[in-house]
Formats: C-alpha cells, sequence, structure tokens
C-alpha cells in the first residue's frame, strides 16, 4: 500500500487565494507500516528528494507556483501525485501595483479605479491611496479586500 501524503500552505493569505509574503509548503506522508523511505516534491519543475516522510520549502520568489509532491515507501510503493499552486506578490510597492492590477482582472476593483490607485502607490502617497480604497469600499473596491489593502498600505 502506498503512503499517504499531504500537503499545506502557511503565508499571509489575502481573501483572493494569493499570498504576500513567503510562503512555506510542509508536505506530511504517512504509511500503515510507518516505513516512509522518502518524499518527492518539485517545485517549479525543480525536483528533490528528501529521506522520510516530511518535508518542508520556503518560498520567497513572487510570481505564481506549483508544487508537486507524494511519497514511497520501503517497499517502493509510491503515492498518487498531489498538486498546490499558488501566487505570491512582494511585500513593496511593486507587489501592491501587480496585485491591483490582479484584483481589476479578477472584478474585484472596478477598472476606472487602477490608474488612480497605481499612481497613488508609484508615488509613495500611501496615505491619499489609504483613503481612497476606504471611500471606495464596497463600491467600486470589493469591501473585504479593501481592508486587507489598507492593512498592506499600512505596513509598506
Amino acid at each position: 500500500t502506498p503512503p499517504n501524503v499531504e500537503a499545506a500552505i502557511t503565508g499571509d493569505q489575502l481573501g483572493t487565494g494569493d499570498y504576500f509574503s513567503d510562503v512555506t509548503v510542509t508536505i506530511t506522508a504517512s504509511d500503515t507500516c510507518g516505513n516512509v523511505a522518502q518524499t518527492i516534491y518539485n517545485l517549479d519543475g525543480a525536483f528533490t528528494l528528501v529521506n522520510g516522510g516530511y518535508a518542508s520549502l520556503t518560498v520567497s520568489t513572487t510570481g505564481s507556483h506549483t508544487v508537486l509532491y507524494s511519497a514511497k515507501d520501503g517497499s517502493g510503493n509510491l503515492s498518487p501525485e498531489g498538486s498546490l499552486g499558488f501566487t505570491m506578490f512582494a511585500a513593496d510597492s511593486e507587489g501592491v501595483i501587480a496585485l491591483i492590477r490582479k484584483l481589476v482582472v479578477d472584478g474585484l476593483i472596478a477598472p476606472q479605479m487602477e490608474t488612480s490607485l497605481v499612481s497613488q502607490v508609484q508615488n509613495g502617497a500611501l496615505g491619499a491611496f489609504i483613503n481612497h480604497v476606504s471611500a471606495q469600499a464596497g463600491k467600486k473596491i470589493d469591501a473585504a479586500i479593501a481592508v486587507e489593502l489598507i492593512e498592506i498600505a499600512r505596513a509598506l
């Protein structure tokens, strides 16, 4: 019987499912015989083999990522492959601008808001950005997203 394998992601997750910080992926495998020989993962095309039933990796690079994972027991039984996908934005002004553009595409910020919000972030006018987002919360910006954008801007 192949091992059971699960993976979990931790990090500062936004309501969109995207992350705004480093992301840690933890992979845990178990076997009825207690004999997990290797945990195998592939992050964006780079394979890694780890002895035993536990692997942890931290992703610090912005962009979209995919982690494929499986485990093998001491008898050579290989688990079915699992998959996790996520997108990470940088915790800086460029990351906020990329996030704004994605939120427009996702329909969570009205398209006519994009230019002014991006301009405020580019110019370092974070107080104006926060006021603008607050004024449009629940109107031209999804209310929950507005709260997250304000928290992010305050942290810059």
